[in-house]
């Protein structure tokens, strides 16, 4: 048996990215004074909006509560918005004091979620706090940090097709297919649908389906209307709006 084949509608769409980038500095003023609170002890930067989101930096100077931050400074970058769920990429960096160089210490490439069950991520060697990497990085007990931050906002753009409803009854009206009423006039005869012409009109409803109406009506004899004028009539019904006027006489231009 041959397998039943069908369409699918295909509806155009495309995902986009934005990116909104910003570089936040941090210093930490009394660099040796803040150590030996020890592991686990933080500081916060104070709050800097990327992307729409707030954010802060927390400074850990005798490392996070993670063994492996022993002898290092651990570094986190931090969402503080609530119940928000954000994708973004980052850098931390070391400002070199004597020519001012941003040295980069450590980078995630590739798309971080900080959502209400995760809204930090970082680093927990940061950096060495021994004497020969302070005397490298430190000026006047301080130490100056970036942090680059690239917030990924994605969108999703739909194009909606235009509706065929109304080429589509145009279509029902000249095919007339599933006609159940038709209309004489002047001589020409005109197919039509009951249910359509009582949903648009309250005049065919009640001749079709009000108390006093003739719910067998197949036939209906109008004499009083120019056929094109009728035809301009039905196709109005139908698709809400008027057809070319070139098949209506002048006259009936002119009263129209």
């Amino acid at each position: 048996m041959a397998a039943s084949q069908g369409s699918i509608s295909r509806m155009p769409s495309r995902c986009t990215a934005e990116t909104a980038r910003a570089t936040v500095a941090f210093e930490i003023a009394g660099y040796r004074l803040l150590k030996g609170h020890g592991r686990g002890k933080c500081l916060r930067s104070p709050a800097f909006s990327i992307g729409g989101y707030e954010w802060c930096i927390r400074y850990y100077p005798d490392g996070n509560q993670s063994e492996a931050a022993e002898g290092y400074v651990s570094l986190f970058l931090e969402l503080l918005t609530k119940k928000a769920e954000v994708r973004a990429t980052f850098n931390f960096m070391i400002v070199e004091p004597v020519e001012g160089k941003s040295i980069l210490v450590c980078s995630f490439k590739e798309p971080l979620v900080f959502d209400p069950t995760r809204s930090s991520w970082g680093v927990t060697n940061f950096m060495k706090t021994t004497t020969e990497v302070e005397l490298v990085y430190l000026r006047n007990d301080c130490l100056m940090i970036e942090c680059e931050v690239s917030v990924i906002k994605e969108t999703l753009e739909v194009h909606v097709l235009q509706s065929r409803l109304l080429d589509n009854l145009a279509k029902l009206l000249e095919g007339k297919k599933g006609a159940d009423v038709t209309f004489k006039v002047q001589g020409e005869v005109f197919s039509a649908h009951k249910v359509l012409l009582a949903t648009q009109s309250a005049v065919f409803d009640a001749e079709f389906y009000g108390p006093m109406g003739d719910k067998g009506a197949q036939d209906i004899t109008i004499d009083d209307m120019q056929p094109a004028v009728f035809k301009s009539f039905l196709h109005f019904i139908y698709t809400d709006s008027m057809p070319s006027m070139d098949d209506l006489e002048d006259d009936d231009k002119r009263n129209g």
